[in-house]
């Protein structure tokens, strides 16, 4: 046997140049770190360097990871800045053909780095380096240039910084270790307007990407066809159309639940359509501002009351003092009042927001996630309205902020769900995903609850056709 030249007691199984000899793996790998000068003649020196910056790499996704889950979601007064930025990064990867998620991260972990020297994401680690291939250089250049054009509007320090870290969230939340590109794809999917696998329009324009259709009747097609359209809703096939009907089993499954177990009608004459636009950034057509002018100085608070709650109390009771009775300001210490377990707070303040402006919108949700947390659920339809549906809660309207689809789908699922119909939950979860795919509603402990037991009771009418489901029910019981 083959001693390595190394220890003299393992076998000796790689040729090492700089040893003249066999060596064996666990020496080959100690001498390397120890700073051994490896020669570039090696065999094994490319494949260990590759494989050890994969590893570190790896490490880098899932401490980044932890660090940003504990980040705000808020995107409120950065709306258009993201857009800016998403644009700009498909840009890059529809001209490289070479950027990936990592070359993404580069860029954002440098230049939040020097947006703010004294705040580094991983204090242990040091100053991120700077991107370190042309893909990655080429969006680092491609953004500064984006963020200096003199015809559009000039971030400020503190927009910029909230913007990049908001960017980093959804980044690092959907990339992949099995593709590179998995973040890339969900933008790709969720912005089909800035660049699809079939097209690009690298000069579109962002005001009249959410511009408001003037009419109803111009509002655009998934891909300019009707009749194509509606021959991809009709087959649930794997084409561009931008909705698809839910499955056969889960079709059904809903309309059971829709009717209460009993048989639907052989011709639905009493359903009606509604169309409206959810938007993400402010102002809306129509809809009130009741937020007082320190609030829209300081959009910041949203985050505040997701990192700090305490530091965010102090904050809103300041301005409560200026601004009595303000159902903004105490819709948002309800929300405070919640994370940190003041739940008889939270119960008194949304019953009162919502006896004192009824027709606000967040105080109806509140104080209908109060009734529920109380088991009053049959007042929550009535208190919310509308069926649940924005257009009919609001008619004079057709155009609505993300914020408030999310308000109304998280209480429309909540109260669906404690009636044992989760596939009518599910749906709300489903139309908020058209709007926010990355919305954390979707992502939190219920909203996973909701998903699997949809799946469970549309499996069940997917093999048997039916599904009982409130087994264990009685007619006494007042559920």
């Amino acid at each position: 046997m083959s001693k390595c030249k190394v220890c003299q007691s393992r076998k000796g199984k790689r040729l090492c140049p700089g040893h003249d000899g066999l060596v064996c793996s666990a020496c080959c790998g100690q001498e390397r770190g120890r700073g051994f000068a490896c020669p570039s003649t090696c065999s094994h020196l490319g494949a260990s360097q590759a494989y050890q910056a994969e590893r570190s790499d790896e490490r880098r996704w899932k401490q980044l990871r932890e660090r940003v889950s504990i980040w705000p979601t808020s995107v409120q007064g950065i709306e258009r800045l993201l857009f800016r930025m998403e644009r700009t990064i498909l840009q890059v990867a529809h001209a490289t053909g070479t950027l990936n998620d990592r070359d993404i991260r580069m860029v954002l972990e440098r230049w939040l780095a020097d947006l703010e020297p004294a705040r580094l994401l991983l204090p242990t680690e040091g100053p991120p380096p700077a991107p370190d291939t042309p893909a990655g250089r080429q969006l680092q250049d491609a953004l500064s240039k984006e963020m200096a054009d003199p015809g559009l509007p000039t971030p400020s320090a503190q927009g910029l910084s909230r913007a990049i870290r908001r960017l980093l969230k959804s980044l690092v939340l959907h990339h992949e270790a099995s593709d590179p590109t998995g973040y890339l794809r969900f933008v790709r999917d969720f912005l089909p307007g800035l660049g699809t696998r079939k097209s690009f329009d690298p000069d579109l324009d962002i005001d009249g990407w959410l511009q408001e259709p003037e009419d109803e009747e111009e509002w655009p097609d998934a891909d300019g066809d009707d009749e194509e359209d509606e021959d991809d809703l009709s087959d649930g096939n794997d084409g561009d159309s931008i909705a698809r009907p839910p499955f056969l089993a889960e079709h059904q499954a809903f309309l059971e639940e829709a009717y209460d177990g009993r048989p639907k009608p052989a011709e639905l004459t009493c359903l009606k359509e509604f169309r409206y636009e959810i938007r993400h950034d402010l102002p809306i057509p129509g809809m009130p501002n009741r937020a007082p002018p320190v609030l829209e100085d300081h959009p910041e608070l949203r985050d505040l009351i997701e990192e700090d709650p305490a530091a965010a109390r102090r904050q809103i009771e300041e301005w409560l003092a200026q601004y009595p009775g303000n159902p903004v300001l105490t819709h948002f210490l309800i929300q405070v009042a919640r994370l940190q377990n003041r739940f008889d707070e939270a119960r008194r303040l949304a019953e009162e927001n919502y006896r004192k402006h009824p027709d606000y919108l967040f105080a109806r949700c509140d104080w209908a996630i109060e009734l529920m947390q109380d088991d009053r659920d049959d007042e929550v339809p009535e208190v919310v309205g509308g069926g649940f549906i924005l257009p009919a809660i609001f008619p004079e309207r057709k155009v609505f902020h993300i914020s408030e689809l999310a308000a109304v789908c998280q209480v429309a699922s909540h109260y669906y769900f404690k009636q044992e119909k989760p596939v009518m939950a599910k749906s709300y979860l489903d139309l908020l995903r058209q709007a926010e795919p990355d919305h954390p509603i979707l992502h939190n402990g219920q909203a996973k609850a909701v998903g699997l037991a949809a799946r469970i009771k549309s499996a069940f009418y997917r093999l048997f056709g039916g599904f009982s489901w409130g087994l264990g029910r009685t007619g006494t019981d007042g559920k």
